[in-house]
């Protein structure tokens, strides 16, 4: 009654059982190593705005950069800083033309 295409002898079974968990036991370590990746990502800042001169009392502009843009600048906002900037800012912080920045969603 073995319609699953397994062995039936106990110790073949055993090897494969064990086989398996020392698999799934590094499969779960890669995940988490892409895991702590994704979120080290995630903090590393890849934009930064450079921001217009005003007259005192005007609202701020300014321009959003992405890295490897040639403009001047160096990155200095990561996600979730870019996200409270544009939640602040909103339009008044136009994507620069060269490098067409893609905020994260």
């Amino acid at each position: 009654m073995n319609d699953k295409q397994l062995p039936s002898d106990l110790p073949t079974l055993r090897a494969l059982a064990a086989w398996l968990q020392q698999r799934l036991t590094e499969v779960r370590q890669e995940v988490a190593d892409a895991e702590r990746t994704a979120a080290a990502e995630a903090r590393r800042p890849r934009w930064w705005v450079r921001w217009q001169r005003r007259p005192p009392g005007a609202p701020r502009r300014g321009t959003l950069h992405e890295e490897g843009c040639w403009h001047p600048g160096a990155p200095d906002l990561d996600v979730a800083a870019l996200r409270r900037l544009l939640a602040e800012h909103g339009d008044r912080v136009a994507p620069c033309e060269v490098c067409r920045p893609s905020p994260p969603g």
